[in-house]
Parts: C-alpha cells; sequence; structure tokens
C-alpha cells in the first residue's frame, strides 16, 4: 500500500494507475489526512459497518396535511 499527498497524485496519475494495475492499493492524503483511498478493479468490496454514517443523512419526509 503507498500513501501520496495530493500533489504528488496528481503529477504521477499513470505511474499509480501503473500500480494500481499490478494489484496495489493507494492512500491519498490531503496535509497528512487520508481522503481517498484507490483500489484495483478486480479488488473485492470491503462492507462499511453502519455506525460509519451515522449523522451523515438526513430523511426528508414531505410536509404533513393537516385537515
Amino acid at each position: 500500500m503507498q500513501t501520496v499527498e495530493m500533489k504528488d497524485a496528481e503529477s504521477r496519475l499513470p505511474e499509480f494507475v501503473r500500480s494500481l494495475v499490478a494489484g496495489e492499493e493507494i492512500i491519498i492524503e490531503s496535509n497528512h489526512t487520508p481522503v481517498a483511498r484507490l483500489l484495483p478493479m478486480d479488488s473485492p468490496r470491503v462492507a462499511r459497518p453502519l455506525r460509519e454514517f451515522t449523522g451523515k443523512f438526513v430523511r426528508l419526509l414531505p410536509p404533513s396535511k393537516t385537515i
């Protein structure tokens, strides 16, 4: 697994795509904080626990009708 800063990812994209084809995972950071993960297309999807989404979605309900 490689970890790269955003500016490096922008300037070296072809190199990183070749790494992905070879099966490597790449983490992109901004100011030393991970912001994205690049995975090869054939890698298995990993289920994320629902608690990761707590507070991130809002359910919008239609306005209630008053009679």
